[in-house]
């Protein structure tokens, strides 16, 4: 597989530990792109050692093509961005942001609080 982006943050509940988001494309033989998701991972420490673990996952729609964004002559290729963010009736509570296509944004509540009914 390829990591097409990837985010290190403090965890939300952890100041030791950190929380690592990447978006990954699982890759074919041939080149093509099979599937492609999130996987927001945990842990304390940097890099892949045997004490990360797997917060979250969420799939991604793929996008084989390259499409022309009206009246700038740009080509926009798909690929996704993503960012942690807090909103405005809860500034001290981020949520994990990704544009899935031109026109989907993602928001995920990764990290629910206690007591969130939802």
């Amino acid at each position: 597989y390829k990591v097409i982006q990837r985010i290190v943050t403090v965890a939300p509940n952890d100041p030791l530990g950190e929380v690592e988001t990447c978006i990954e494309e699982f890759i074919s033989d041939g080149g093509d792109c099979l599937w492609k998701r999130v996987a927001v991972r945990g842990g304390p420490g940097q890099g892949d050692g045997p004490t990360r673990f797997i917060h979250a996952t969420f799939s991604l729609p793929i996008i084989n093509e390259k499409r022309r964004v009206s009246g700038e002559g740009q080509l926009f290729n798909n690929d996704n961005l993503m960012c942690w963010a807090a909103f405005p009736d809860r500034p001290n509570h981020k949520l994990l942001c990704v544009l899935a296509t031109p026109s989907l944004l993602c928001i995920w509540d990764v990290y629910p609080s206690q007591g969130d009914a939802n």
